[in-house]
Order: C-alpha cells, then sequence, then structure tokens
C-alpha cells in the first residue's frame, strides 16, 4: 500500500489539488450536480477554491471529456489528497467523477 501524500502547503497549494472521493457529501454540501448524475466514491474532485472560513475542500467534479458534473463541498475526512492537478488540462481527462449513464 502506497503512503498517503501529504497536503501541499503555500500559496502555489491553493486551487492545484486533486482529491479522491471516499465517501459522498450530504445533500445539503452539494452544491450543484447535472441532471442524471452523482457524487461517486472512488471518483476525483478537482479542487475549486479552498473554504478556510469552513474546514471544508470545495471539489469540482468533471468527466472524462472536462465537463463539469458537479460542485460539492467535503469534510477533510472525506476525501484524499491524491497529488498536483495536471497542467495544462488534457482529453481525456486522468482524473474524472465517473458520471452515472
Amino acid at each position: 500500500m502506497s503512503a498517503t501524500p501529504i497536503l501541499p502547503t503555500g500559496p502555489d497549494a491553493v486551487d492545484n489539488r486533486i482529491f479522491e472521493v471516499l465517501q459522498a457529501p450530504p445533500r445539503e454540501r452539494v452544491r450543484w450536480i447535472r441532471d442524471g448524475s452523482e457524487i461517486t466514491v472512488g471518483g476525483y474532485g478537482w479542487d475549486t477554491w479552498a473554504s478556510p472560513e469552513n474546514g471544508l475542500v470545495h471539489l469540482t467534479g468533471y468527466d472524462e471529456t472536462l465537463l463539469n458534473i458537479w460542485h460539492a463541498d467535503f469534510e477533510p475526512q472525506e476525501v484524499r489528497y491524491v497529488g498536483p492537478k495536471p497542467l495544462p488540462a488534457s482529453k481525456p481527462n486522468p482524473f474524472p467523477a465517473r458520471k452515472r449513464l
């Protein structure tokens, strides 16, 4: 089993992180979700902005073509840091949110 990456710190770390979803957030923390989609355990979310005022991690889920699937706020224990975003973003998305068909 590989070690969990340490969260990056400093100004370059904000908005440059990919997380794996370990647990879907409750509906009240889902800001938006595309019809026919769901937040899937094992899928990925891209850090959108820091939410230091409430301690939550705001993520955006994208499908394989980088289409926005959802926006949600997660408790730190509901996600696992995977690494930095691949830049520039490429298709197919290497970290999709796993859109439900």
